[in-house]
């Protein structure tokens, strides 16, 4: 193993697409995608007691390769390097968790180009219980390392998949909504219902530029619902607003099924 396979993870999104491999820094990230079962492709650390705290079953068949300390600051990206960086491949299939409670529930994340956002949507919809996170075209690289940073492991406990382009197919008794703070066509998010357990849609837009007209156009086909949140300011963070809503969408869902 050479110290190529690490470049090619720490490429430009294009480059690293290519090749289809995410570079992890970190020993708990890494180990939440070892638990995961990600394939692992080879470990770059600079010293051993930072190796050993990886939870890897066959330590010996895991290829690695010792770096100075100087190259693993060089390669990182943080302020305060951890000492070890793991390679895997980019996952395409996610494992079934039968402890975790899913809702027929999915985020679609459109154009959402802040890492940070992007992460942190990701890390909330796991934790929430959604079925899935649908990427839009124009939405950032989610295996770039400050949104897999932000996503704090649940890159690996959800399924993340690319949508193709515009129009994009969902089913057909599928319900639509949008967070859309400034429609005056919009409701209060409390207002909606979702006792029923319908596979839903929850579309989130970037906070520059809000949701996109195709997206509401989708709404629209499916007469679907916006939703706002009523606040004192002109508008809340994406990812707080995202929360609120899918939090109050499982509430909903799971307070019916309880009483079934």
């Amino acid at each position: 193993m050479s110290i190529k396979i690490l470049n090619r993870a720490l490429a430009a999104p294009k480059a690293r697409q290519r090749f289809g491999l995410v570079a992890l820094e970190g020993v708990r990230l890494i180990n939440d995608a070892l638990e995961a079962k990600a394939q692992l492709k080879g470990i770059y650390y600079s010293n051993s007691e930072t190796l050993s705290r990886l939870n890897i079953e066959n330590s010996s068949s895991v290829p690695s390769i010792k770096i100075s300390w100087k190259d693993i600051k060089r390669l990182s990206d943080v302020d305060a390097p951890t000492g070890v960086i793991a390679v895997f491949k980019e996952p395409k299939s996610w494992p079934s968790n039968e402890n975790r409670e899913q809702l027929p529930l999915s985020l679609i994340c459109d154009q959402i180009r802040d890492p940070g956002n992007m992460g942190t949507l990701i890390r909330t919809a796991a934790a929430c219980g959604c079925k899935e996170v649908l990427l839009t075209k124009g939405s950032t690289d989610v295996w770039q390392r400050k949104v897999v940073r932000a996503g704090a492991g649940a890159h690996f406990r959800i399924p993340i998949r690319q949508l193709p382009s515009w129009p994009i197919v969902l089913p057909d008794n599928s319900r639509i909504i949008a967070a859309d703070p400034v429609s005056e066509n919009a409701i209060d998010f409390k207002q909606a219902h979702f006792a029923d357990r319908k596979e839903t849609f929850l579309i989130i837009g970037g906070e520059t530029h809000g949701i996109s007209n195709e997206s509401f156009n989708l709404v629209k086909s499916f007469n679907g619902l916006r939703l706002n949140i009523p606040c004192h300011t002109n508008s809340l963070n994406t990812t707080i607003a995202a929360g609120i809503i899918m939090y109050e969408i499982r509430y909903q869902m799971l307070k019916i099924k309880d009483r079934s």
